[in-house]
């Protein structure tokens, strides 16, 4: 991907992090891994 693409650039400036907290509630602490919720926004 080239150093100026759009999706470089998005993924510098917005912190998608706060998406662990929004999601928090729908994921279970056992059984098996679930796939990462940013990577699922992204």
């Amino acid at each position: 991907m080239p150093k100026r693409h759009l999706l470089r650039v998005i993924q510098q400036e917005v912190d998608f992090t706060f998406i662990y907290e929004k999601v928090k509630h729908m994921y279970s602490s056992v059984g098996r891994k679930s796939i990462d919720p940013v990577l699922l926004m992204k």
